[in-house]
């Protein structure tokens, strides 16, 4: 945990060389901010450059590790510069991620930060007085989580530590047992008033079910900018901005909160072997014999190439459930494509593109259903039928009707697939 915590913070100074972390390379329209919000910011007619060079001011001078607390101290300190903000620190956040400096899984975090911070009166002591030589392993953790809160550590990073600590030892243990330690660690002065208060406004908005921190979200991805560079980085996509079923996430939002790194890249990977098959002008079945020669082969027409790379493709997505990365998760054909688009393996507009068929992830529609919505916009039911070669982004639409199929008609009794 020490050197991930390091490994991150590295990142996240060098990385403000070229860029920043933070920025927003991916993602069109802002599913966090409302329309009412974003009219309201509109009015504002905020100069864009100015705004985006004092936030890059901001990042340069916030060193350690990345913290939503202190990103949002430091950023609203210069809340005084915009008067039109004066006030109102939560519309000033918004309008970074509105003038497209951050994106929305930063503005979550920023915003969860501030809504905790916003009730802390900072003005409380900040000593600790010696401990005792004595202490208890529990208290012990509280003093530790003092002193770390004022070396700096992050509240949200700190804070999780401390119920890992504890759930060490107790695997049932919750926040209604930690409510009385921080009475007890309090009465013994082993917990400064300003750590008090900061542990209750945790608890009360609820820091432990947060799908993610700003210092994971840099460190994922960091992780795959290195590892899968996107060749265009001012391509922006509504499709991942869109709300993910009925989760309150986007699908960019739910990938980065409930993937790692490790598995995004390797959904997205599924999405770059099934766009080769889809666009191979040629598969052939072998038949060997003993002596492992050649004795009989089978070239696929195009829709048994077709029929066979969505079989894989099922196949492989079902693969993926048992890797050790998945623990038996069951990734969906949504979560395959918005990490193909962060890994830059299908472009903004192919994803933009298939995503304005809104039918076809309607998992309860009929096939034939799904299908009536393609042959409205392109014409025959030979669309669906035999795919013609029109290229991979009407594929993947198919593709989606396909998966989420559940009344698929029968194959043709002479085809293979």
């Amino acid at each position: 945990m020490r050197y991930t915590a390091l490994y991150t913070a590295l990142l996240f100074t060098s990385t403000l060389a070229w860029s920043h972390p933070l920025l927003n390379d991916r993602e069109e329209s802002s599913f966090v901010i409302g329309t009412r919000t974003a009219r309201n910011l509109d009015r504002l007619n905020l100069d864009a450059e100015t705004f985006k060079a004092d936030f890059l001011e901001t990042l340069k001078e916030t060193t350690g590790e990345a913290c939503s607390f202190t990103l949002v101290r430091n950023w609203t300190n210069k809340i005084e510069r915009y008067p039109e903000f004066r006030g109102n620190k939560e519309q000033m956040l918004q309008a970074t991620r509105h003038l497209g400096i951050v994106d929305d899984v930063v503005l979550r975090s920023l915003l969860q930060a501030h809504w905790v911070q916003k009730d802390i009166n900072t003005r409380l002591d900040d000593t600790l007085a010696p401990a005792p030589e004595e202490l208890s392993v529990e208290m012990k953790r509280f003093k530790e989580f003092s002193d770390k809160r004022k070396r700096g550590k992050c509240l949200s990073e700190n804070y999780k530590e401390l119920m890992s600590a504890f759930r060490q030892t107790d695997k049932n243990f919750t926040v209604s047992k930690l409510k009385p330690l921080i009475v007890e660690a309090s009465r013994a002065n082993l917990i400064t008033d300003l750590a008090k208060e900061e542990l209750d406004e945790a608890i009360k908005d609820s820091i432990g079910t947060w799908e993610y921190t700003l210092a994971e979200y840099v460190q994922k991805k960091n992780f795959l900018r290195t590892q899968h560079p996107i060749p265009r980085s001012e391509e922006r996509s509504e499709f991942v901005t869109k709300e993910a079923g009925n989760t309150k996430l986007s699908h960019r939002q739910k990938l980065f909160a409930q993937y790692s790194s490790i598995q995004i890249s390797l959904m997205g990977n599924v999405i770059k072997k099934l766009k080769t098959r889809l666009e191979s002008p040629r598969i052939d079945i072998l038949i060997y014999d003993d002596q492992d020669t050649v004795i009989e082969s089978f070239t696929l027409d195009p829709m048994e190439r077709f029929r066979f790379a969505i079989r894989i493709l099922r196949k492989e997505m079902k693969i993926l459930s048992t890797n050790n990365y998945f623990q038996g998760r069951q990734p969906q054909y949504t979560d395959l494509m918005a990490a193909a688009f962060e890994m830059g393996i299908v472009t903004a507009v192919e994803l933009d593109q298939v995503a304005k068929l809104e039918e076809i992830w309607n998992p309860t529609r009929t096939f034939w259903d799904k299908a009536s919505v393609w042959v409205r916009l392109f014409g025959s039911t030979l669309s669906i039928v035999i795919p013609p070669p029109f290229g991979f982004v009407p594929t993947l639409a198919i593709v989606a009707i396909e998966i989420f199929n559940r009344d698929q008609p029968q194959d043709d009794q002479h085809s293979l697939f």
